[in-house]
């Protein structure tokens, strides 16, 4: 898998398309929770804000289940809605298939970010959403130095679950001790 160059550019640009479908209903669920979550805050009601928290990250586990299961076991078909290019279908697949192991740890960021929203922390809720971006850039760069491409890809995953392990500590503080 080469690691630069407009072979790479075309590799990411259709491999984006399908991660963007696959993180689509995450999105959606923020969108769904951030309501509910602001307004069981607002009503002091800490089980509904449990409650609604916990549907969201079961739901959102059984959806990136789902998708990470396409992306190990149809990373071809996925690639081919958009391209038949036997370069981009080469280099693709495995890349494909590393952003596929990324989306179980993809959400939780996403979804604590809404809770602290919701429970009005601005701040926190800025570093949740940013914590599974920002590490990418320093790991692709070590990473794509050690081992090439697939290094490049495997940031997203390595930088899921540190953003993952950050997002799960926080949102157990704030469910724990902060409202009762």
């Amino acid at each position: 898998m080469t690691t630069g160059g407009a072979p790479a550019q075309t590799i990411y640009a259709f491999v984006s398309k399908d991660y963007v479908f696959a993180v689509m209903p995450f999105t959606a669920l923020t969108n769904g929770l951030s309501p509910v979550a602001a307004h069981n805050f607002g009503a002091r009601s800490p089980r509904r804000v449990r409650s609604a928290f916990g549907w969201a990250c079961v739901f959102a586990l059984g959806v990136a289940a789902v998708f990470t299961g396409l992306c190990e076991i149809l990373p071809g078909p996925l690639l081919r809605l958009f391209t038949d290019d036997a370069a981009v279908l080469s280099g693709g697949v495995p890349a494909l298939r590393l952003l596929g192991a990324s989306l179980p740890v993809m959400f939780l960021p996403m979804l604590a970010g809404v809770l602290f929203q919701s429970a009005g922390k601005k701040t926190a809720s800025a570093a949740l959403f940013a914590s599974a971006l920002l590490p990418v850039l320093p790991l692709a760069l070590v990473g794509g130095r050690l081992w090439g491409g697939t290094g490049i890809w495997a940031a997203f995953p390595a930088s899921g679950l540190l953003a993952t392990v950050f997002a799960g500590g926080m949102a157990l503080k704030l469910l724990r001790k902060e409202i009762k």
